[in-house]
């Protein structure tokens, strides 16, 4: 089964690059040919967290997500290899994280 990718893009996120990490996610995937959904998402209500990346079926939040180093970070460690970027989840705290996948798990999606 395929993984699902979601990139915040509201303000605060977009402000901090998201919108750059998004296409550099996608160009990554399809340069990998991996099995992956990478799309953007409205907000995960972490906005002082941001640019934060979620992969949907593992349950890893990342946040404070920078530039082509860590979005290849996520595509090559995570994606491919399966193993989640530590350092990329340090400021993910427990009470949003699980509001996060709560709201995920509900199946609110845009």
């Amino acid at each position: 089964m395929g993984k699902t990718v979601l990139v915040c893009t509201n303000v605060d996120c977009h402000d901090r690059g998201s919108e750059a990490l998004l296409n550099r996610l996608l160009d990554r995937v399809e340069e990998s040919d991996l099995d992956c959904e990478v799309r953007d998402y409205l907000c995960f209500s972490a906005c002082e967290k941001g640019p934060n990346v979620v992969v949907v079926e593992d349950r890893v939040w990342y946040s404070g997500v920078e530039g082509e180093r860590d979005a290849d970070r996520i595509v090559d460690e995570h994606l491919t290899d399966g193993q989640t970027v530590a350092e990329l989840t340090i400021d993910s705290d427990n009470i949003t994280k699980n509001l996060i996948f709560t709201v995920l798990d509900a199946g609110i999606l845009p």
